[in-house]
């Protein structure tokens, strides 16, 4: 609401012997035409010499372009004022939040505090075999340590069988209830590790083309191999082969800390059939009242031209909500950045640029279904560039929507915050990894290359 002129009356009630008493009344500016986006002050009060008697407010109201909350010359923002009186007890003590309310009281602790997660882990056992066949798969001569990569704190690796490779090591249609790997040297412990199978369609695996969905949980407990040598996992969960598809095997495990990488035999399979991350990873978990609070420094020189990328993975049980996955303003409180993924009425917003009070900010918009905002891993790419006028958006390296004439600039940013908006409730629900903003309109290409890699030197925007 633009409260454009307050000034209040000070009605003083002073004493003197012999007289029943004088008056005199002293007024304080308050709020003047030029606060179009203020909301709140602090006025100082005149010395007290006597009692005050009564105090008077005064509201001068008018009709201005400059207001920034509706696009019309004389608006509800410019002719409606809302005026809330506190009475403000111990008004000398700090004045805190918690998770954005102000309770009366907050339980803390002087010690710290812990989160206990209690994870169910199944194991089975074969006391008793009747009958076993064993199918090796290539000629296991060729050391890897990227399988149980335990020197990282985190690990994932993917390994493609064809079908033809199967059909030749005699394996048919079936159960498949172990998987067994001659380790030639010892790592460390392989804590939360998973073994996951599914069939493929795909005849290899790389960095840009690997299987991101549709897996089998095979297999997990916290592991430590114990012995040199061949190294069975019995699958809690067997795999039932087709006997015609390829099948794709992902190993994953999460440590607090690492260790050392196990040694493995295998071979040159002479086709791309294996993936593996080179480091550690982990990614940010938003719970709500979660955000974080960016230095804005560094993303100041962005006006013309921008690209935000970023890894986002929906909280199902949340979403879709009023929500911002990401939100920025200037030193004007105009809306700079800000992303809605999505927002309650399951569309994703993407603006960024607003040059004017009164003036709309550049937006574009798209209807989203939920595969696409939550429950799975997506990327997604913002781009504006005002010389050619064009805001797009895309997901998982392809054209999802797009807008033209957008060709308000970012001014100044002076506050972004991830998770979470610069000035009200709504913060996001969900898993963040790999936030990348770049002073740049980067070409579809750029982002489909770096989508699945660490940005390095060769980048052309480094």
């Amino acid at each position: 609401m633009n409260i454009r002129s307050i000034i209040i009356a000070l009605v003083l009630l002073s004493f003197a012997p012999g007289e029943a008493y004088s008056q005199d009344t002293v007024f304080v500016q308050t709020f003047t035409f030029s606060d179009i986006t203020k909301r709140r002050g602090f006025y100082v009060f005149p010395p007290e010499t006597g009692e005050y008697r009564k105090v008077l407010m005064y509201h001068t109201l008018k009709c201005d372009e400059a207001t920034t909350q509706d696009n019309f010359p004389c608006g509800e923002w410019d002719y409606i004022a809302f005026t809330n009186v506190y009475e403000h007890v111990n008004p000398n003590t700090p004045f805190y939040t918690y998770n954005g309310q102000n309770p009366d009281t907050v339980a803390i602790s002087s010690v710290p505090t812990y989160n206990f997660r209690q994870y169910d882990y199944t194991q089975i056992v074969y006391d008793d075999v009747v009958d076993e066949s064993t199918y090796p798969v290539g000629n296991g001569t060729v050391p890897m340590t990227e399988v149980f990569q335990a020197a990282n704190s985190t690990g994932k690796f993917q390994m493609l069988f064809t079908a033809g490779e199967l059909a030749t090591a005699g394996l048919t249609a079936g159960s498949i209830d172990k998987l067994t790997f001659d380790v030639t040297e010892l790592g460390g412990m392989l804590r939360h590790l998973h073994i996951k199978m599914k069939h493929s369609v795909k005849d290899e695996l790389t960095s840009a083309d690997y299987e991101k969905a549709g897996f089998q949980t095979v297999y997990k407990d916290h592991t430590s191999i114990s012995a040199p040598g061949a190294h069975t996992f019995a699958l809690t969960a067997p795999f039932e082969w087709d006997g015609t598809s390829n099948i794709a095997v992902e190993i994953t495990f999460t440590n607090d800390e690492g260790s050392a990488n196990y040694t493995v035999l295998g071979e040159n399979s002479g086709f791309a059939s294996s993936v593996y991350a080179t480091t550690g990873d982990s990614y940010l978990d938003f719970k709500r009242p979660d955000y974080i609070e960016v230095p804005v420094g560094p993303l100041q020189p962005i006006s013309d031209a921008l690209t935000i990328t970023c890894w986002v993975y929906g909280d199902p049980d949340v979403l879709p909500a009023d929500n911002r996955l990401l939100s920025g303003v200037n030193d004007q409180n105009r809306r700079m950045l800000n992303i809605h993924l999505p927002y309650s009425d399951e569309v994703v917003y993407f603006d960024a640029g607003q040059n004017a009070p009164g003036v709309n900010y550049d937006r574009i918009s798209k209807q989203a279904f939920p595969p696409e905002y939550e429950g799975e891993w997506h990327h997604w790419a913002f781009i504006k560039n005002v010389s050619n006028g064009n805001m797009e958006i895309y997901q998982d390296g392809l054209f999802w929507a797009e807008g033209f004439d957008r060709t308000q600039t970012i001014d100044k940013l002076m506050q972004l915050r991830i998770g979470a908006p610069t000035d009200a409730d709504g913060r996001y629900s969900g898993y963040m990894d790999e936030l990348r903003i770049w002073n740049a309109a980067l070409a579809p290409d750029i982002i489909n290359e770096y989508m699945h890699k660490d940005v390095d030197p060769q980048h052309p925007n480094y």
